[in-house]
């Protein structure tokens, strides 16, 4: 069964009539700015102003109440001050009003006064069945019908695309926007949410994972509130879906910061950690970092595997991306010799063949080098996703050879061009006019890669086990390990996989197996909450010598992938013997 708060943001993604209170003659108020926004941005729907008094206005009707409007209204935005927006709500109902917005601020974020007036905000709402967002946000922008609800130009024009971004903070959700338009990229839906008093970001998350024009859910959280149901929401995103999640108030300036703009809680940063590591979701540490994870994830692309080709024309810079890469999870592993085989018969002696490959600047003189050691690259069937890299060279060629590997292959294809966009102008219209995610450092490039990987494992990093001494873990008096179920039920989980059970039972004082030491005999298990019984699944590997322990894991992965699962992690275990 569809929920109330599921029901009312369908209805924000699909409005057909929107009303506006709080609209007056004058231009500058607060209302009349959001009215003709979303007048001039051509909202096709039919358009509401209420106002003391009748007036005219092109593109809209106003009226002096909402009891005017004949039938339901999609959506009613309430533009009035924090002290009489209670009055306001008072005429609404879930029978006027599919969902509404309010705007001011005034509540929670400045202390007991304004805790109270939300506190009575929320009493009513509830008492009445309106799914309200806000208070304390911008407002909503949906472009696919053209929608712009908000106060502020900067998303005047944006078009439509597959993410969708819910910020807790109007302004980092408009610096995201304007970063993502930026890039070409267009957005499903803009919703800044505020204090978050009825409607929260576990509602959001839900309704936009089963919307068909959503791939990438871009959050900015301050605080999560219901953390079960937010947790619930993220674990049941459909497949090819992924969340993204920028959450501020790590440390204590942060915090405090925090308090006074939402009037949020922002909780333990580590448990917050821990949990959103738990259920999927794709932690980021900073918004910039968020945006480009959004790019690379917008074109539906996930890496399935560690295993990263590189080719770049200058070798720092070759160097930089292949440890940054490996520095975030991932491998670039030496060619298959027929490749550098292959690679040797056309690369220049000063270059380097084995991965990354460098091709040196005689891209400059031998026209057909690039294309030619690109095609050799992109035949390795050995490579989960590639990262091509250039500089200043303005010659659209490359640009041409770059699209022509991302459109032929459904591997990830990224881009690190570090070229000044006057010097390269064509060549990177070409790349964005056809999706290839462009980034301007080896850092942003490798970073974006490795939130593909985590994406395409359901979110989940990798934890080693790493051995703990039983009486080193036992000596904080089991209050990790109770710490460790709170997380667990807090993420929702009904079952606790091997790796993290032993976790439990380390941290409690309790020895387990340790990993394997100076290459002896191991063995290897693909652990996973939905696959219990591994060796009923093929999971379980034994007696793995130090030279195959690589191998081995890919293996399991493979398997992983064939049975479907997108959570789990490899535990590595000395081979104690048989029995």
């Amino acid at each position: 069964m569809i929920s109330r708060s599921a029901r009312a943001i369908e209805a924000l993604l699909t409005a057909r009539s929107v009303a506006v209170v709080g609209v007056s003659r004058d231009p500058a108020r607060l209302g009349s700015r959001i009215l003709a926004s979303a007048i001039s941005n051509g909202f096709a729907g039919k358009l509401y102003g209420v106002a003391r008094s009748r007036f005219a206005v092109d593109g809209a009707e106003i009226v002096e109440s909402l009891e005017a409007i004949p039938g339901t209204v999609d959506i009613v935005l309430l533009a009035v001050p924090a002290e009489a927006l209670a009055s306001a709500a008072a005429a609404l109902c879930a029978d006027k009003c599919r969902i509404a917005i309010a705007i001011a601020s005034g509540f929670a974020e400045i202390g007991a006064k304004g805790e109270a007036l939300e506190r009575d905000l929320v009493a009513l709402c509830h008492a009445r069945g309106i799914a309200l967002i806000g208070p304390n946000c911008q407002g909503v922008v949906i472009p696919r019908q053209r929608l712009q609800l908000t106060f502020s130009p900067m998303y005047d024009g944006m078009s439509p695309g597959p993410i969708a971004i819910v910020s807790q903070s109007g302004a980092m959700g408009g610096f995201m926007a304007n970063r993502l338009m930026q890039r070409g990229l267009g957005i499903s839906a803009f919703v800044s949410s505020g204090n978050e008093s009825i409607l929260n970001v576990a509602d959001y998350v839900e309704e936009l994972g089963r919307d068909p024009q959503t791939r990438v859910i871009l959050t900015y959280l301050e605080q999560i509130r219901e953390g079960r149901r937010f947790c619930d929401a993220v674990r049941n995103l459909p497949a090819g879906k992924s969340v993204l999640v920028v959450k501020s108030g790590r440390g204590a300036a942060g915090v405090a910061a925090v308090r006074s703009h939402t009037g949020a809680i922002a909780g333990d940063d580590a448990v917050i950690d821990a949990v959103l590591d738990e259920i999927g979701a794709i932690r980021m540490t900073d918004s910039a970092a968020a945006i480009d994870a959004a790019a690379a994830l917008a074109g539906g692309r996930l890496l399935r595997g560690r295993r990263i080709g590189v080719l770049s024309i200058a070798g720092g810079l070759a160097v930089e991306t292949a440890d940054l890469l490996e520095m975030n999870g991932l491998e670039v592993p030496r060619f298959a010799e027929q490749t550098i085989a292959r690679l040797r018969e056309i690369v220049p002696e000063f270059g380097a063949t084995h991965n990354p490959i460098d091709l040196t600047g005689a891209v400059l003189t031998n026209e057909t080098l690039f294309e030619r050691a690109l095609a050799i690259m992109a035949d390795a069937a050995d490579l989960d996703g590639f990262i091509v890299i250039s500089t200043f060279v303005s010659d659209p060629r490359l640009a041409r050879a770059i699209v022509e590997l991302h459109q032929r292959s459904a591997r990830p294809v990224l881009v690190c061009w570090t070229g000044a966009e006057a010097q390269t102008r064509e060549s990177l219209a070409r790349l964005r006019q056809a999706r290839v995610p462009v980034f301007d450092t080896p850092a942003r490039a490798a970073l974006a890669m490795a939130s593909l990987y985590r994406a395409g494992r359901g979110g989940r990093r990798q934890r080693p086990l790493q051995p703990v001494a039983a009486e080193a873990a036992a000596s904080d008096g089991g209050a990790t390990a109770r710490a460790m179920i709170d997380n667990w039920q807090a993420a929702g989980r009904r079952h606790v996989h091997e790796a993290d059970a032993k976790r439990w039972l380390r941290a409690g004082g309790v020895t387990v197996p340790p990993p394997p030491q100076d290459g002896a005999t191991a063995v290897v298990k693909l652990c996973s909450d939905s696959h219990l019984h591994k060796t009923e699944h093929g999971l379980v590997r034994l007696r793995v010598d130090a030279a195959a322990l690589d191998e081995t894991c890919r293996a399991l992965e493979r398997q992983a992938d064939t049975l479907g699962i997108a959570q789990r992690e490899i535990l590595i275990e000395a081979f104690l013997g048989d029995g």
